[in-house]
């Protein structure tokens, strides 16, 4: 397992925080209040049968990218939580509601974490 200096890493170990303790947050509201996660879901236009599947990933990506050790499975767990990002930002944008700027921000945040990451 790395070790990391904040001083040195303080650019990548910030941002990688904030996302993972919003993903795991979300995976964790996801799973236990599935209802009302399908029902906005639906208001988005996304299947309802969508937001488990979603939660679980978050929490693996999540767990890759502190855990795994391989590159190339850290950066497919980057580009999924970007591309969950952009979508969500996407649906938001599209439907009027107010939540565009906090997915653009994590959108933001995990690029800059994938590109800072100093095991690479």
């Amino acid at each position: 397992m790395a070790t990391f200096n904040f001083k040195r890493d303080w650019l990548y170990l910030v941002p990688t925080i904030l996302v993972s303790l919003l993903m795991l947050v979300s995976a964790f509201f996801y799973l236990t209040q599935t209802p009302t996660v399908q029902a906005e879901f639906a208001r988005l236009g996304f299947p309802t049968w969508l937001p488990v599947p979603v939660a679980i990933m978050k929490i693996l990506a999540i767990a890759t990218i502190w855990l795994v050790p391989s590159r190339l499975f850290r950066h497919f767990a980057y580009a999924g939580l970007f591309f969950d990002f952009a979508l969500a930002w996407a649906a938001h944008g599209q439907a009027g509601d107010g939540w565009v700027t906090p997915a653009l921000g994590a959108a933001v945040f995990i690029a800059v974490a994938a590109f800072k990451d100093p095991r690479d």
